[in-house]
């Protein structure tokens, strides 16, 4: 369960990778990467094993592997690769690829699929918002300075980025994560011509 530290030529996919170093054949089994979601941490794959000799019999695990990137010349990309039996405790695997696959008893592999659909319900009941909309939160959040904030408009969904409701101070970032752990409702920025 340690890392693999190999080189992944520029311009192919972590599908394509993971689909080198995963599929095989034998006479006995064959194994396939079907789907694959990555993320610059972590790929979420769907593996079919299929047994030749029990009838062609097909199923559809989870692979979870931790991936990094690096800048030496060669092994420019590592990844630690574990089966939902080992019950990885990472739990961002999306809807596409948990619904490949097929039935389990293993109860590590059960536990390891319901944290992630939580997960997932989780981040579908979160407050969706645009930019413009202002996010009130439960509790302040404090940055750097010691500047607290319970409110904070919308300048940019996809880096994070948010103002003072108020004008203000300057720009605040914030983490995913606090997104995911802070509760918070979204407020609509009323449009010009509803001010009138």
């Amino acid at each position: 369960m340690g890392w693999t530290f190999t080189n992944k030529p520029k311009g192919e996919s972590v599908k394509e990778f993971f689909s080198k170093e995963f599929n095989y054949e034998n006479e006995t089994s064959a194994g396939r990467v079907i789907d694959c979601s990555a993320s610059l941490r972590e790929a979420y794959l769907a593996y079919e094993i299929e047994k030749k000799n029990n009838g062609g019999q097909k199923e559809v695990v989870a692979i979870v592997c931790l991936i990094q990137y690096t800048k030496d010349p060669y092994y420019n990309f590592g990844y630690k690769d574990m089966d939902e039996t080992m019950w990885p405790y990472y739990y961002n695997c999306p809807e596409r690829i948990l619904k490949l696959l097929t039935p389990t008893t293993n109860e590590n592999a059960l536990e390891w699929r319901k944290r992630c659909w939580e997960n997932i319900e989780r981040k579908k009941a979160r407050p969706k918002f645009e930019v413009g909309d202002i996010l009130e939160f439960e509790e302040p959040i404090e940055f750097s300075g010691g500047i607290k904030m319970k409110q904070l408009k919308v300048a940019s969904k996809r880096r994070l980025l948010f103002r003072d409701p108020n004008g203000g101070f300057g720009l605040f970032k914030l983490r995913r994560n606090t997104l995911k752990t802070v509760p918070y409702k979204v407020l609509k920025e009323k449009k010009e011509e509803e001010r009138r």
